[in-house]
């Protein structure tokens, strides 16, 4: 209060005072005056990573009268630190890409009116990781320095990497991926040494340095020459064999058959020269070369070995020469100089191999009239000498009223039948039905009887033969046939054998599924069964047909043929590729138990295949080109014959941009920016559904002119480029 000594001076003031009080409050009332209080803060503030940069994103202040927000950034806990924004923030976010090192970083965000800030300090952290990931590995095939399929497995190892991405030399990176520690990749077409890069990130994007690792795709076979002998005869024992082989990748392992019998394998390359001998008829020569990358080349020759009867003796004589019998046991003698071993046999009878030649004692076949003894015999390389085919008369025994006593009358044994065995179905462990067919072996046997397990009584006997139809027990499971045989002397030995039997079919493949693949193929994939005697899936295709072939026995635009059986799996995944660009395939699958029994067809799945990638037509920037501005136009037309939508990308001076999924048969507009003057080289990359990928690109300059106006004259003129000549 201010005191006035004069009484009268005091009362004038004090009413003074009263009236500018009042005016104040007049004038505050009238919203003429206002008090501006702090703006309360901005609501719910987070800090997260976005991938590249610090979010620091908040709702609205609950002031009305808030302009915008000031964001403060600091490295120590406690203080405000600077001002990251130079104009007030008018969203409620705000990007941190100025990150140079890890650590700490502290945030605080100012709700801000007409004249002040707000008053709180609601400081929030993000700790920053700025450590790449170390200790990267890559693999190709376990390590194998040579392949001949373009499509090969990678190990990858990467300590704390989340993400990577990888590259053929020369080539485009992929986008990123998710790690993982095993993963197929396609190496580029022409063979050669393929070299792969590799690069990962962790979570905060910081990029360990790319390394590398190669491996040599050879898809080319040896090349395999036969110098001698060609298609001709040659009168020796010994014929020299002479070859050369060939390969890029280096040694090749070579196998030498003649006759499909292999008589030597060798490795190396070049001209190959050795000795060898076989018998006397045509022959086949078989070469055979796998290179170190697994590629197979075979090459085939006939030519013919002639001796001289008179030098090289190869005869078989049947029972001294002559021509009949009156009995199934008869001797056989062979005469054969070059042979090593020799094997004979009965039309559908047991083959038997002999090293000595002398004296063979033989039994025909029952029955009587014209046999024949199939013999065969193999030099020390087992190669067939050629077969020795004899016949002889059996004849029936002479009345014995007539009989001088030179002659036997019946078949006298001196032992009960030997070499007694059965085999149900050819030796199968699996069948479907209990209609059998049995091999029957027994010589010296002049009639045999069978029973099955469960069977108190064999069945009657009847006259031995070597094959015979027989029923097997009633049900399915593990059936066992007896034989015994017997003849004047007395009864063989009991022989048996046993199979299972299965009439269940099993049951039908789950969860088929379709894929194209690069190239035109088709990848199958199904769930097996829970049948535990699966033996293989057969795979089975039909073709969709359009137009009159369609009309002619179809119900619709794409009307199918019937299914054909193409080929078998013993796994749970087929390619087909044999396939044609552009047309729709249907498959399904059938289980096949070991016993032969099928089950249903499987759903049907469908896909087309696709060989031709998509064709792209760069519009600008034209080669040559010359912009002097930013933005810089792009447009390009794409187009597929398959798919209506591709993957594009752009890629300016090696930086990688997507483009997204784009339309076929249309032309896309884009605009991008290049940083300074200079060349540049930019490429559009797209790719179909089944990663079939075609580029097109071209060179184009950049400069600022120096002139403004000549810079605006030439944009208005040109659109903005000026192409040069």
């Amino acid at each position: 209060m201010v005191l006035i000594e004069d009484e009268g001076k005091y009362w004038v003031v004090g009413i003074g005072a009263v009236l500018i009080v009042m005016l104040v409050f007049g004038l505050l009332a009238l919203g003429v005056i206002k008090i501006d209080l702090p703006p309360s803060p901005a609501n719910n503030v987070e800090v997260v990573w976005g991938g590249n940069h610090i979010l620091v994103m908040w709702d609205e202040s609950d002031s009305l009268d808030v302009k915008g927000y000031n964001v403060y950034r600091s490295r120590t806990a406690g203080e405000q630190g600077e001002l990251l924004n130079s104009e007030l923030i008018t969203k409620t976010f705000w990007q941190d890409y100025e990150l140079y090192e890890g650590g700490n970083y502290y945030y605080v965000v100012k709700a801000v009116d007409e004249i002040q800030e707000d008053m709180s300090f609601n400081q929030l952290n993000y700790h920053l990781d700025k450590i790449a990931p170390k200790s990267l590995k890559l693999k190709i095939n376990d390590g194998d320095s040579y392949t001949s399929n373009k499509i090969v497995s990678l190990t990858l190892g990467a300590n704390a990497a989340d993400e990577c991405k990888l590259q053929n030399e020369g080539e485009k990176w992929t986008e990123w991926f998710e790690y993982t520690s095993t993963i197929n990749w396609t190496l580029s077409n022409a063979d050669g040494l393929k070299i792969i890069n590799l690069i990962c990130r962790d979570y905060a994007y910081n990029e360990a340095l790319p390394i590398s690792s190669y491996i040599t795709l050879d898809q080319t076979a040896p090349l395999i020459t036969i110098i001698s002998p060609v298609e001709q005869t040659i009168n020796s024992e010994l014929f020299e064999l002479t070859f050369e082989v060939t390969d890029g990748s280096g040694d090749s392992e070579c196998q030498i058959l003649i006759d499909n019998i292999i008589i030597e394998t060798i490795k190396g390359k070049g001209i190959f020269k050795n000795n060898y001998s076989v018998g006397y008829h045509q022959h086949n020569l078989r070469i055979e070369c796998v290179d170190v990358a697994g590629n197979k080349q075979i090459i085939e020759n006939k030519f013919s070995i002639s001796y001289d009867p008179e030098a090289i003796r190869y005869e078989c004589i049947l029972n001294n020469g002559s021509t009949t019998t009156y009995t199934r046991d008869i001797t056989i003698e062979i005469f054969a100089d070059l042979a090593q071993n020799c094997k004979l046999n009965n039309y559908l009878g047991e083959t038997i191999n002999y090293t000595n030649f002398n004296n063979i004692e033989w039994q025909l076949t029952e029955g009587y009239g014209l046999k024949t003894v199939y013999v065969e015999c193999f030099n020390d390389n087992n190669i067939s000498l050629g077969n020795l085919n004899k016949n002889v008369h059996y004849l029936a025994p002479i009345d014995p009223s007539t009989n001088s006593g030179d002659e036997p009358t019946n078949d006298d044994y001196s032992t009960t039948p030997k070499n007694v065995w059965i085999s149900i179905e050819d030796g199968e462990r699996y069948f479907n039905s209990r209609h059998v067919v049995l091999d029957i072996s027994a010589r010296y046997a002049s009639s045999c009887r069978l029973k099955n397990e469960n069977e108190a009584n064999y069945c009657d006997w009847f006259t031995y033969t070597e094959r015979k139809s027989w029923e097997l027990s009633f049900g399915d499971g593990i059936k066992t046939v007896s034989l015994q045989c017997k003849n004047n002397i007395g009864d063989s030995k009991i022989e048996d054998d046993t199979i299972t039997i299965d009439t269940i079919p099993p049951n039908i493949a789950t969860r088929l599924n379709a894929e194209g693949l690069e190239g035109g193929q088709i990848l199958l994939t199904w769930d097996s069964p829970s049948d535990s005697d699966i033996n293989n899936y057969d795979i089975y295709r039909r073709v969709a047909m359009i137009g009159l072939a369609a009309q002619s026995g179809g119900t619709g635009p794409h009307a199918y043929a019937d299914y054909q059986f193409v080929d078998t799996s013993s796994s749970t995944n087929w390619i087909d590729g044999d396939t044609s660009s552009g047309v729709t395939y249907e498959y399904k699958i059938k289980t096949v138990d070991k016993a032969g029994n099928k089950a249903e067809l499987s759903n049907s799945v469908s896909a087309m295949a696709d060989s031709e990638a998509p064709e792209i037509i760069l519009y600008s920037p034209s080669n040559g080109a010359h912009y002097n501005s930013n933005p810089i136009p792009l447009s390009f037309a794409v187009y597929d014959d398959i798919t209506t939508m591709v993957f594009c990308y752009k890629k300016v001076d090696g930086d990688l941009t997507s483009l997204g999924y784009l339309q076929s048969g249309q032309t896309h507009i884009f605009h991008f920016d290049v940083s300074g003057n200079g060349n540049y080289n930019i490429e559009i990359i797209c790719e179909d559904e089944v990663n079939n990928e075609e580029s097109e690109s071209s060179r184009f300059s950049f400069g600022y002119e120096d002139d403004e106006d000549d810079e605006e004259d030439d944009n208005e003129e040109s659109g903005g480029h000026t192409p040069d000549y």
